[in-house]
């Protein structure tokens, strides 16, 4: 069995992350139907241990990298053992993240900062989403992830997802039924879950 997570990078209560997280599932389970060999994992704040907060773990200090632990054991925090363990049991990793004042949100770095090894040759994709798409997040992201963090990018197209003046300025949200606006994106999201679901599957064959 394969997992595919996906992380929400947003913690922030009444956004529209969680509502497009759901989406994207849903497509995800049309694609994938009933495999028995991949499941789909979602992280976000409800999922225990996260929200993690600030790197506070003694084993962790200010000026030594976590890149010093090589075993999810010998992390003084339960929590941050806990998330070792998830990520270490990850076959691919999709982030799907708001775009914040032209950045990515700061709990989603503290989440990726409290590991290394975990994360070390993971392969990821980023959905970005935001008044114009996200574009700036997701280059930031990339960085952090494929040069920082030594992850493995797989290329599945720009998704970026640009949310309607309502979504943002006004009351609208996008909930657990998909809003309109989404009907556009379906070709250009379907077509990145079925690289990623082929790209999982060759892991299984070999």
């Amino acid at each position: 069995m394969k997992t595919i997570g996906i992380l929400n990078g947003s913690f922030r209560t009444d956004g529209n992350t969680a509502g497009i997280v759901s989406w994207v599932v849903s497509r995800f389970g049309h694609i994938l139907k009933q495999s028995d060999e991949v499941r789909i994992l979602v992280l976000d704040s409800t999922t225990a241990p996260l929200p993690l907060g600030p790197v506070m773990d003694p084993k962790i200090p200010a000026l030594v990298s976590p890149a010093a632990l090589k075993d999810g054991k010998g992390y003084a925090s339960s929590k941050t053992q806990q998330w070792s363990q998830i990520v270490s049991s990850l076959s691919f990793l999709v982030v799907i993240t708001p775009q914040y004042n032209h950045g990515y949100p700061g709990a989603l770095k503290d989440a990726f900062d409290h590991l290394y090894h975990e994360w070390k040759g993971l392969p990821f994709t980023i959905f970005t989403l935001g008044g114009h798409g996200g574009g700036r997040c997701r280059v930031q992201l990339r960085q952090v992830l494929e040069e920082g963090l030594n992850m493995k990018a797989v290329s599945v197209g720009d998704v970026e997802i640009h949310l309607p003046h309502e979504f943002i300025r006004g009351m609208a949200r996008v909930g657990s039924a998909p809003a309109d606006f989404l009907l556009e994106y379906e070709k250009v999201v379907d077509d990145a879950l079925v690289t990623i679901t082929t790209a999982v599957e060759a892991l299984v064959e070999s």
